[in-house]
């Protein structure tokens, strides 16, 4: 999938075309919560956004890369925690 956003770096806004991965099917963990997750990535240029410190340290290609969770709450309470007895 892909997606287009705009991204601001250094108060400069571009278009950036996202390749997505995802959203995964439902996946419930032990208390019920249903997690989904998504991924996507982009490369910009960083002169681009007229960042242009340590040139021969750090190239002008970089990739952006996003990684996300997304949990969905059962509803349940959660577990009761016992008080520590001293």
């Amino acid at each position: 999938m892909k997606v287009i956003r705009d991204l601001t770096i250094n108060r400069v806004t571009k278009e950036v075309w996202l390749d997505g991965d995802g959203p995964t099917p439902p996946m419930k963990d032990p208390r019920g919560n249903a997690h989904v997750g998504a991924s996507a990535t982009t490369q910009i240029k960083r002169q681009d956004s007229g960042v242009s410190s340590l040139p021969g340290m750090i190239g002008d290609d970089v990739t952006i890369v996003i990684d996300l969770e997304l949990v969905e709450p059962s509803g349940k309470p959660p577990p009761r925690r016992l008080s520590k007895r001293n």
